[in-house]
């Protein structure tokens, strides 16, 4: 099983709050087990907006997850936050 959830990355933020959204996969007990970035992509518009949806719906009221859920911690996320996608970090 696999859904949506909000994962707290601040670390990459130097500690400043930080939430991204990723794909997270379950282990037979119901623990998550490893997250990756998702896509959103379709082959038309309500494709994609069918996605956005069901993201809202599966991060709706529940907890944001850490690394710590996935057994892992700050230094093993090889991930390096590029803030060039932010419209603030352009002016």
């Amino acid at each position: 099983m696999w859904n949506y959830r909000l994962l707290d990355r601040s670390h990459l933020n130097d500690g400043e709050p930080w939430v991204e959204i990723v794909e997270v996969f379950y282990r037979d007990d119901g623990k998550p087990s490893v997250f990756n970035e998702p896509f959103f992509n379709g082959e038309t518009p309500h494709e994609v907006a069918t996605i956005l949806l069901r993201i809202m719906n599966d991060i709706e009221g529940k907890p944001v997850l850490k690394l710590s859920d996935f057994n892992l911690k700050p230094e093993d996320d090889k991930k390096v936050l590029n803030h060039a996608y932010d419209i603030t970090a352009a002016r």
